[in-house]
């Protein structure tokens, strides 16, 4: 099982940040999740909302930056907002990089610009492609990247036979699942849709996982663990069996 930083070590530094990244790497995670957006000049930056507002202050939306605005902003007064090839070129090779493709921002023209840009600078082996929409993935699994499907409130609004219908059909390498769905939907029907999920040959990454409280029950079903608080997981691995 792999342990990845949420965002970077999102409990101590800022948010999507390099510092952010390079300290979870640091720290000893596998790897880290993150988030990508388009700006309206057209590159590719590392960050999760649509608008700069809750991470620096100033209510613009991201397709009205040019990169010249970019790179004049400091998120919280003190770090510079990365460019997705900042990240490429700095991150570790052999290190694991989950890679989020935003919607709000992103066409499915950009995923064939982010999928060479990644392929050029980093490569495609320890590369996880994941979205919250579906139909971006199919690009990135023909570019020969491994895929994971978000799945967000679809297990408790949805029936089960049509996300599953939905995952036959994608057919990615994982499913990205919430750790909040044991509480949403209960214990039982967690457990019996992981089951499915592995029958169908699924490898299962867990986010955001920020307690011990649920991971005995899954343990045995997950192959990445996306944490805000790099320390505390790497702990629990050290000190106890709960994450073996």
């Amino acid at each position: 099982m792999l342990i990845l930083g949420h965002r970077g070590y999102r409990a101590k530094f800022i948010e999507n940040t390099m510092k952010s990244i390079q300290k979870a790497i640091e720290y000893g995670a596998d790897g880290i999740e993150c988030d990508i957006q388009k700006i309206g000049s057209g590159e590719f930056i590392v960050f999760h909302d649509s608008n700069l507002l809750r991470m620096a202050g100033i209510d613009k939306d991201l397709s009205e930056c040019s990169k010249e605005n970019i790179e004049l902003i400091r998120i919280k007064g003190e770090e510079k907002i990365p460019f997705l090839e900042d990240l490429l070129s700095s991150f570790p090779k052999d290190k694991f990089l989950n890679i989020e493709i935003k919607k709000e921002t992103i066409n499915h023209n950009d995923c064939f610009k982010i999928a060479r840009i990644i392929k050029e600078k980093f490569g495609i082996e320890n590369v996880l492609i994941s979205s919250f929409e579906h139909s971006f993935l199919p690009i990135f699994k023909k570019e020969g990247f491994k895929i994971g499907m978000l799945i967000g409130t679809e297990y408790k609004k949805s029936k089960l036979s049509s996300v599953i219908l939905k995952i036959l059909k994608i057919n990615p390498h994982y499913l990205n699942l919430p750790i909040d769905m044991f509480t949403t939907i209960g214990e039982k029907k967690s457990i019996f849709l992981l089951k499915i999920f592995k029958l169908l040959g699924k490898k299962i990454v867990f986010w955001t996982v920020n307690n011990d409280h649920y991971i005995k029950k899954i343990i045995k079903y997950i192959d990445i663990l996306i944490t805000d608080n790099v320390e505390l997981m790497l702990e629990l691995n050290k000190k106890s069996s709960i994450l073996k």
